[in-house]
């Protein structure tokens, strides 16, 4: 139906919205407040791109590589409240300065959608105070690289993890403020993930994920022709 399409669409493209208003509003420092170097998305379980909403190109387009890579790392050990961080180059990651968490959306028991944002911390613990040092040889001496891990277990912060992190940059207080941000960014994500799916029930919502999808194929593949 292409009014409920319209609708839905219109609903996802809200939620991705809001989830950049509330990373923008709560962050601490100027690189994620002012510049807005940031972007947020929702993913449906298999990682497809379902709706980002005035972020950067080379945030969103890498983030489905470091998702699948997050979900592939601890497959059947992804629980309800789980949260993840990573940052690894290597793992499809644009660079260390850029810090991804990750939250996913369980509906009745099964993995339907991840709540994701993507932000360019102030330091990320190279030699020199920055995230991103012009004089770094190697991905070494750029700053501390995360592999894909989980920051919270079920809804519980894994503190020592949190305090890892945290030990090796400079301006704790002000980076944990932006990682409370991000994470306040995806929570918000997922309760209106929730909400979306209680509205209009979770089958419709994933049969209306599908046709997102081939709409979007569809508009490209007429640009591009």
């Amino acid at each position: 139906d292409p009014i409920t399409f319209s609708v839905i669409l219109n609903r996802f493209n809200a939620i991705a919205n809001e989830m950049t208003l509330t990373l923008e509003q709560s962050a601490w420092t100027p690189i994620l407040a002012l510049c807005r170097d940031f972007s947020c998305a929702v993913y449906d379980h298999q990682q497809r791109q379902v709706a980002m909403y005035d972020a950067l190109p080379i945030h969103t387009t890498s983030l489905k590589i470091v998702l699948t890579e997050i979900a592939r790392t601890f497959e059947d050990a992804i629980n309800d409240g789980d949260v993840f961080m990573c940052n690894d180059p290597y793992r499809g990651n644009t660079h260390v300065g850029d810090v991804v968490t990750a939250l996913q959306v369980f509906i009745g028991g099964s993995l339907r959608f991840w709540s994701v944002t993507k932000g360019h911390q102030l330091d990320i613990g190279a030699y020199l105070p920055s995230s991103v040092v012009a004089s770094a040889r190697n991905v070494w001496q750029e700053g501390l690289t995360i592999p894909p891990l989980k920051i919270y277990d079920r809804g519980t912060p894994r503190d020592d993890v949190i305090d890892l992190y945290l030990s090796n940059v400079r301006y704790r207080k002000l980076l944990h403020g932006d990682l409370l941000a991000q994470l306040g960014s995806i929570r918000k994500g997922r309760e209106r993930l929730l909400t979306l799916c209680q509205d209009y029930g979770t089958d419709e919502v994933m049969f209306y994920v599908d046709a997102i999808i081939d709409y979007a194929d569809l508009r490209t593949s007429e640009q591009i022709t």
